[in-house]
């Protein structure tokens, strides 16, 4: 590929990539054609450019550059999306048994949290939740009630709103 030097003004030359390409006065064009012949008094040709020095290769290099870029900007995105490190809410490290495994301290799994579907109940600090056969009322992370059917449990909420009074 041969390099021409832009002698005056400005130059304009479509890229591979379809895009439009200017190059001012001074910079160094690359091509298959001879532009001296295409351009006349447009041109000089140049045999020792200094590599990294036109404005393809400027353009090349920063191609490259944004490509890096991206592909650290993926990798910082992958890293938030790992889980934490293990530890409590709190900042302190997890606990653990003299053999080094993990103390289980996480609440019972009581199923699904339904409360939105039992109106008034988180409104006083109770949760509903519902595993598949039974329904669990939860007060502070303990379960104050179980019952099988919701209509038991709509009952088991007025009298305890009853006895709260």
């Amino acid at each position: 590929m041969r390099q021409f030097k832009v002698r005056e003004g400005k130059h304009a030359i479509r890229m591979p990539n379809g895009k439009v390409k200017s190059f001012k006065a001074g910079e160094v064009v690359h091509s298959e054609d001879d532009l001296c012949a295409k351009f006349v008094h447009k041109f000089e040709e140049v045999f020792d450019v200094p590599q990294g020095k036109s404005s393809v290769d400027r353009a090349l290099a920063m191609r490259e550059a944004a490509a890096l870029t991206e592909a650290a900007k993926k990798r910082a995105k992958e890293e938030e999306d790992l889980p934490p490190e293990p530890e409590d809410a709190d900042g302190e490290e997890e606990k653990v048994e003299e053999d080094g495994t993990a103390l289980d301290e996480s609440p019972p799994d009581y199923g699904t949290d339904v409360t939105k579907k039992f109106p008034g109940f988180a409104s006083i600090g109770l949760q509903v939740f519902y595993d598949g056969e039974d329904y669990s009322v939860v007060k502070d992370g303990e379960r104050v009630c179980q019952e099988k059917d919701k209509n038991d449990v709509a009952d088991w909420f007025r009298k305890f709103k009853k006895s709260t009074k």
